[in-house]
């Protein structure tokens, strides 16, 4: 089976960490600190306790877990996810490759990807062309989505979030 992602002259990042450690707040601080670059994607901080998905490149916020009379859901264990959420999220961020962006946040990957949901098919576009990327994923999985989306560790660099260390050095 071919992999997703081929030898490219480009940077693909995985931040890591356990959940709720801060690394959506870290990538936001060093987004803040890197104006100069034009980044795109979205990230999945609290706002008001809620879980939302957060545009990068338009600062717009919008739920990621489906309210009580949506159908068009995205299960996994005891969560529903909004899938107009997620479609909306999608489009937005494959619109901003054509910005060329400098990096390209996808925040985050989990079980639902593994199962082919969520942004499964998001990230099979975004490794096939050349753009670098910072992909979000919990220390428990990190494994586990580095075989299922065929990353070569040649071309990967790992960075862990800790309580310790929540800066990114990208």
């Amino acid at each position: 089976m071919e992999p997703y992602i081929m030898e490219r002259n480009r940077r693909i990042i995985i931040v890591s960490g356990e959940i709720n450690i801060g690394k959506t707040t870290s990538i936001l601080y060093w987004i803040n600190n890197n104006k100069s670059k034009i980044i795109t994607g979205f990230l999945t901080p609290k706002i008001d306790g809620e879980r939302v998905f957060y545009n990068i490149q338009n600062n717009e916020h919008y739920g990621m877990l489906a309210k009580q009379d949506e159908s068009d859901c995205l299960e996994i264990g005891k969560y529903k996810f909004s899938a107009t959420s997620f479609e909306k999220a999608i489009a937005q961020t494959i619109k901003s490759i054509e910005l060329h962006p400098n990096f390209i946040v996808v925040d985050e990957i989990g079980k639902l990807e593994l199962n082919g949901l969520g942004f499964h098919r998001l990230i099979i576009e975004l490794l096939q062309i050349e753009t670098n990327l910072i992909l979000v994923v919990r220390n428990s999985l990190v494994e586990e989505v580095k075989a299922h989306y065929k990353l070569n560790e040649s071309v990967l660099e790992l960075y862990q979030i800790t309580e310790e260390n929540q800066t990114l050095k990208i």
